[in-house]
């Protein structure tokens, strides 16, 4: 049986700054060429009226928060369940954080200086 491991009450916050070479670099990558992430015009006749962020994007925001936190081995043990509430605009900075609930478990979220845009639990296995 290895060491005790006590898990810290707060996850160390990360901050994330949401830029458009990131949207274009990030969109082969997972396959994901819809024009509201990429194309001003397209996504000013959205809802949304401006390019918003992939959602898995914005995720690395707590992934960030998880690596600053935990050690390797303790974060490759990490599930996160997540609901995506808010778009995340270009130019944004997002803050990944989360407080522990009870053993191994911890509410998350991903914000900006004015909204949540990212909810969640994360599990350590």
């Amino acid at each position: 049986m290895g060491p005790l491991t006590v898990e810290p009450e707060r996850l160390v916050d990360a901050t994330l700054d949401v830029r458009q070479a990131m949207l274009v670099a990030y969109g082969p990558l997972t396959r994901d060429s819809n024009p509201i992430h990429l194309d001003e015009v397209f996504a000013a006749t959205t809802s949304y009226g401006r390019r918003i962020a992939h959602g898995t994007l914005s995720l690395n925001a707590l992934w960030l928060a998880v690596d600053a936190t935990f050690s390797a081995e303790t974060a490759t043990r990490a599930s996160i369940d997540v609901r995506f509430t808010a778009p995340v605009f270009v130019d944004e900075r997002l803050t990944g954080g989360g407080i522990r609930t009870g053993t191994g478990t911890y509410d998350v979220w991903v914000r900006t200086s004015d909204r949540e845009v990212i909810r969640g639990t994360l599990t350590l296995r």
